[in-house]
């Protein structure tokens, strides 16, 4: 999952960097891995969830993930 998504920096317009890491394990009931990814804006965002390269990771994703949860902000 790391190298697929952080194989995107550089391919997607707009993308400054994906973080893909694994919870610590030391807590029951955590998520498995938390994914931070930094763009220029709300429409580089939108752009990156629509990219042929994306959409490729989303698929073997989905495929490996049973549940998550997104938050999309501003800072």
């Amino acid at each position: 999952m790391r190298s697929r998504l952080q194989a995107l920096v550089g391919a997607v317009p707009g993308l400054h960097s994906i973080v893909v890491e694994p919870d610590l394990g030391l807590i029951d009931n955590h998520w498995d891995v938390a994914l931070v990814s930094e763009h220029d804006d709300n429409a580089a965002l939108e752009a990156y969830q629509a990219h042929p390269q994306h959409q490729q990771a989303v698929t073997f994703i989905s495929g490996i993930v049973t549940d998550r949860a997104t938050v999309d902000y501003e800072f």
